[in-house]
């Protein structure tokens, strides 16, 4: 189908306008924050000067640097207890070929398919019985147990695709 300039320029000038509504808030932000807090004017305006002052302050009013210490801190105990409790896991899951471990596998897909907001009242109630709330723990715990099943079968299925001849031979060189 062959398009008409007209076509082609109106089409052009929808997406133009488009773009500009689109950048237009993301630009007065970011350009009123570059202005030093007494010469704020309405409008979009250039600043006149460079001023990073309100990063600053942003920063330290919104407690960003606790909220990156939490999110750190919770982030590397989830990664660190997920692979340390995975890897075992996975390893007898994956290498044993026995009714129990097929069993084990398909609770862990149920894990993978329950959905996160049925478990959250159970969470709160248990983590209140617990006097775990506004804890660390209570970010980490379920966060650990909703990723396991996923760790878990990932990591079978890659020492599943070990040979037994490579186990074999690192016995014989004296692995345990």
């Amino acid at each position: 189908m062959v398009e008409s300039k007209r076509e082609t320029v109106a089409g052009h000038a929808i997406l133009v306008i488009a773009a500009i509504l689109a950048v237009y808030p993301f630009a007065s932000v970011l350009l009123l924050s570059l202005t030093p807090p007494g010469a704020r004017t309405g409008g979009l305006r250039l600043p006149t000067s460079l001023y990073l002052g309100n990063f600053a302050e942003a920063w330290t009013r919104g407690l960003f640097s606790q909220a990156l210490f939490s999110s750190l801190l919770v982030s590397v105990s989830v990664v660190v207890a997920t692979v340390l409790l995975a890897i075992p896991a996975a390893y007898a899951l994956g290498t044993t070929r026995s009714r129990l471990g097929a069993v084990a596998s398909a609770v862990f897909l149920v894990g993978l398919v329950m959905p996160y907001e049925a478990m959250v009242i159970q969470l709160y109630n248990q983590f209140k019985a617990l006097n775990l709330l506004d804890t660390y723990w209570a970010l980490i715990l379920p966060q650990v147990a909703l990723s396991l099943s996923f760790a878990i079968l990932w990591l079978r299925t890659t020492f599943a695709d070990i040979p037994p001849s490579l186990t074999e031979a690192a016995a014989l060189d004296g692995a345990s």
